[in-house]
């Protein structure tokens, strides 16, 4: 199935959960059934589409205040939500990143010690 033959539900579902950083390409592909390459195709396209260019910080800042003052209560409270989920993955995402770079750290320094080690005894 080609990316343009989704659902545009599914397309918005995905490109909101990348936006709030629910995941990056591969985890929104797998947990939605995707091809990485449709998820980064989407999310690329998207951000030309909405900015002119991928870069457009300062006019995504201006169209999301435009839109939270449109929002009910209802979708405020659920963005909210989503937010706070997005700001939970990402903390425990970088505490894995820093746990993964000290057992990295930890590996090179018993391997240096072990080459030292042996260096000695010749």
């Amino acid at each position: 199935m080609g990316a343009n033959h989704y659902p545009v539900e599914l397309r918005e579902r995905v490109l909101k959960e990348y936006e709030l950083g629910l995941g990056g390409y591969r985890l929104l592909a797998k947990r939605h059934g995707l091809k990485r390459d449709t998820v980064r195709e989407w999310v690329q396209s998207s951000r030309y589409k909405t900015n002119g260019t991928v870069k457009g910080a300062d006019e995504m800042k201006k169209k999301r205040s435009k839109e939270i003052k449109e929002m009910s209560r209802e979708e405020l409270e659920e963005q909210l939500e989503l937010s706070m989920l997005a700001a939970d993955f990402r903390e425990f995402y970088a505490n894995k990143l820093k746990e993964q770079i000290r057992e990295e750290n930890k590996k090179k320094d018993q391997l240096k010690f072990s080459e030292n080690t042996a260096n000695k005894k010749e």
